[in-house]
């Protein structure tokens, strides 16, 4: 029993599923009725039927284009192929041929809380899914969606690189669908909305509500929505500082103790580099390079580091009274002591943090 109430309740489903888009356009509809009377308070016997009233079900053109992200895509600057998601349904009542095309937003439009920053993406490629793979999706395909039905959609895009981008900067897009016929022309150009009713033919009738698409007004045949990135990046500055750690005067041992270590010739320069993350995402991969002045003695160059506390750091970097940093010495892909122009290799710096990079110099 319970098998069958379980078969019955799937039936039952099934058939709903299939009517949610309303009766199939040109199904053909018959109807008669028939006519009984009484004469002189008697029920006659005969009963007249009347003709039979044909038509045929018009299409009601009806779809939905939505963003599936439901928040703008975090992308970097230069990223290739930045990809956000998209359904197309068909709510018609019959199967509909679609063309989409996707676009930049230009009016610094808002989504999910992001005003567009007049930027735009490239390089726009739409694709499908056919029910086993994605499909590139070229100028002039149709796809064509059975009522009820939906199809996967997905746009890739490049993002500008820095400096045309920065942290924060927001590119919205949108997409359009237009419901076309077998040739791919527009339904908007070929519909039958505006003629008189032909009981017998089937006419096509554009139901789709109107889109946040400017100009994408109800009953035009067409269907936007708009999905965006959002650049999420580094914003680096470096500031360098330097302060004394010693002097042959002062760290003779003949010295009076109220000497202090000063810049005189033979002194050691401590320099600090102070590598201020302030955007919203990880600098990796930095290469500094510092080109010496000439009265500093490169081949002195040493305890080239780089502060591993201060990578997580959210304090700036200092020179704490001449003491030098503590980190990784010798820095990997340093040249410490190879010329004039010193390179460190290798750091990094976190989002809303600082980084210190060091090294010591003696004065000519």
């Amino acid at each position: 029993m319970r098998k069958i109430v379980a078969i019955a309740a799937m039936m039952l489903l099934a058939m709903v599923a299939a009517q949610a888009a309303g009766t199939a356009a040109g199904t053909q509809i018959d109807n008669n009725a028939t006519l009984s009377y009484s004469v002189g308070g008697v029920v006659q016997a005969t009963t007249i039927p009347s003709n039979t009233d044909s038509f045929v079900v018009d299409r009601k053109i009806d779809f939905l284009v939505t963003n599936d992200d439901t928040q703008l895509i975090e992308v970097v600057p230069g990223q290739t192929s930045a990809l956000t998601t998209w359904t197309l349904k068909n709510e018609s009542n019959d199967d509909v041929n679609f063309t989409i095309d996707v676009d930049n937003l230009t009016n610094g439009e808002t989504i999910y809380g992001g005003q567009d920053s007049g930027k735009d993406v490239s390089n726009i490629v739409i694709e499908y899914y056919d029910g086993s793979q994605w499909q590139t999706y070229n100028s002039g395909n149709k796809l064509l969606i059975a009522p009820d039905n939906n199809i996967s959609l997905r746009v890739k895009a490049d993002i500008p690189p820095t400096p045309t981008v920065a942290n924060g900067d927001i590119m919205n897009i949108y997409m359009t669908a237009t419901a076309v016929d077998g040739n791919g022309v527009d339904l908007q150009n070929t519909g039958d909305s505006n003629g008189k009713d032909r009981q017998g033919t089937v006419d096509t009738v554009l139901a789709e509500s109107a889109s946040v698409n400017p100009g994408s007004a109800a009953y035009d045949g067409k269907y936007s929505a708009w999905g965006g990135y959002k650049v999420v990046s580094a914003t680096l500055d470096v500031t360098k500082i330097s302060c004394v750690v010693k002097d042959p005067v002062s760290d003779s041992g003949n010295a009076p103790s109220s000497y202090s270590p000063k810049r005189i010739p033979g002194a050691t320069i401590l320099y600090v580099f102070d590598i201020n993350n302030t955007g919203s995402a990880d600098a990796t991969g930095l290469n500094l390079t510092d080109v010496l002045n000439s009265s500093l003695d490169d081949t002195s160059v040493a305890n080239v580091q780089i502060d591993t506390n201060a990578t997580s750091g959210a304090t700036a970097c200092s020179c704490n009274d001449g003491s030098s940093y503590t980190g990784t010495s010798p820095v990997p892909g340093s040249n410490a002591g190879s010329g004039q122009t010193v390179k460190i290799n290798g750091a990094s710096v976190g989002a809303g943090k600082h980084t210190c990079i060091s090294f010591e110099v003696e004065i000519k």
